[in-house]
């Protein structure tokens, strides 16, 4: 739909009646051309939709909802005739999101000039992904952007695809921008409907949908829905294995951390949550294993803080190699790890598909992960491999890196691996770990180990 070319300057009051009385069209021919019984059912119907052209005035007033409403009544009474009421009122399809838009526009501008600019915009269908969002995952109807001191600079955007009521408190700050949309939305020549539209000065598709992208996301919104998820297995059996005479004092910090956790509503703030918990106990086991093997009620001198230090040095995929490996033969929660990670295995096995591992779309995961797509083969390493590259995955962002957002989280294999395996065995590890009673590798033999 290209730029609109209004006429001589009107006031706002008098474009927008003129505007929207265009809307309330009634074909004639198609009227005369329907047969007797259709008619005197079409007939009666339009004695009401007759008069509202007159009362447009009440978009202005207090009563602006109910005379919307009264619209979109007569609209579907018209319609239960079982007339064609496209051909009928052909320019009626926009009409009742042309009164939503019509309805925030403020009482004081009514008198002032139409924007001169509203001869440069344009209203375009926006096709670049599923839309726009709030942070908290629910849909973005409208997102405006006023320049404010250029208006052919701004930009503006509508969700249709739903029948979701347009809100009016997202357009009250554009007053400007809002007289130009609904001109724009007024004129288009096709229903806008069950589409997203971007009101703007561009022509080009890329460069327009950038720009809204960029003051969406200035403005907080997101282009992805995050994707959330709640029930995630890991803890079962650990409960009941808890015990009045241990001592759980030591673990105040991560139990802190698990809180966090249990706050997560996203699958990557989970994953992440429950990786920086092992990121602890990755670090509490070597200083626990420096510590066990120091004799003596003083544990802080130079000699033990360079052991620390050594114990420590290693990288991070190392540390996590071994908190796994330290874990692997352990009973948490009345089963053995290794076991709890082969069913978690099998469970993910079963989900992706009848060949199980070998799903194509599992393959491609891994391999863009660089880990082994056999996580039977191996089990301690390909775990630890898998663990360790998701958490980089979703951390860096480099141009020659995978990147893992929400958008790759509509992938079925991607989401199954972290919902199924990932999550569960660190959650797992992460809830379990502070319950084992012998061997347990994150467990000081005193009550704590204050390091700073």
């Amino acid at each position: 739909m290209g730029p609109l070319f209004p006429g001589a300057s009107m006031s706002v009051k008098d474009e927008v009646k003129s505007a929207i009385s265009d809307l309330f069209f009634i074909d004639e021919a198609v009227l005369d051309a329907l047969d007797d019984e259709v008619w005197d059912n079409v007939d009666s119907s339009l004695s009401v939709f007759y008069g509202l052209p007159s009362r447009i005035d009440e978009l202005f007033t207090e009563n602006g909802e109910a005379f919307i409403d009264e619209v979109r009544l007569a609209l579907d009474v018209i319609s239960s005739t079982g007339a064609d009421i496209a051909q009928l009122l052909p320019r009626a399809a926009n009409l009742v999101r042309a009164l939503e838009v019509a309805n925030a526009i403020f009482e004081e501008q009514l008198d002032e000039d139409v924007p001169p600019e509203v001869s440069q915009f344009r209203l375009d269908e926006y096709q670049a992904g599923d839309g726009l969002f709030e942070q908290g995952g629910d849909q973005k109807r409208v997102f405006f952007y006023q320049h404010p001191n250029n208006l052919a600079e701004s930009v503006g955007y509508f969700d249709f695809t739903d029948n979701a009521l347009i809100p009016a408190d997202e357009l009250d700050d554009s007053s400007e921008l809002n007289v130009v949309a609904l001109i724009v939305l007024c004129r288009a020549a096709s229903p806008v409907a069950g589409k997203r539209w971007v009101v703007s000065t561009i022509a080009e598709d890329s460069k327009r949908e950038a720009l809204l992208k960029y003051h969406a996301l200035l403005s907080g919104c997101v282009l992805t829905k995050p994707v959330s998820f709640s029930g995630y297995d890991g803890i079962n059996g650990i409960p009941e294995t808890l015990r009045i005479v241990s001592s759980y004092e030591q673990f105040a910090e991560p139990f802190e951390m698990l809180s966090e956790f249990n706050g997560r509503t996203t699958i990557l703030d989970s994953y992440l949550s429950a990786y920086h918990t092992l990121e602890n106990y990755m670090i509490r086991a070597r200083i626990a294993e420096v510590e066990r093997k120091h004799i003596g009620s003083s544990f802080f001198s130079i000699r033990q803080f360079k052991n620390i230090q050594a114990a420590t040095a290693e990288g991070e995929y190392s540390q996590l190699k071994a908190l796994i490996s330290n874990s692997w033969s352990l009973q948490i929660g009345g089963t053995l790890f290794s076991d709890y990670v082969t069913q978690r295995t099998n469970q993910l096995a079963g989900t992706l598909g009848p060949i199980g591992l070998l799903e194509p779309d599992f393959l491609h995961f891994m391999s863009r992960l660089g880990v082994p797509a056999d996580l039977t083969s191996a089990p301690e390493k390909r775990l630890t491999s898998l663990i360790y590259q998701i958490r980089c995955s979703i951390v860096h962002n480099k141009e020659t890196e995978y990147h893992i957002s929400n958008r790759e989280l509509l992938n079925a294999s991607v989401h199954s691996t972290l919902t199924l395996l990932c999550i569960p065995v660190m959650r797992r590890l992460a809830f379990g770990l502070p319950s084992v009673a012998l061997e347990n590798p994150i467990a000081y033999s005193r009550q704590s180990i204050r390091l700073y």
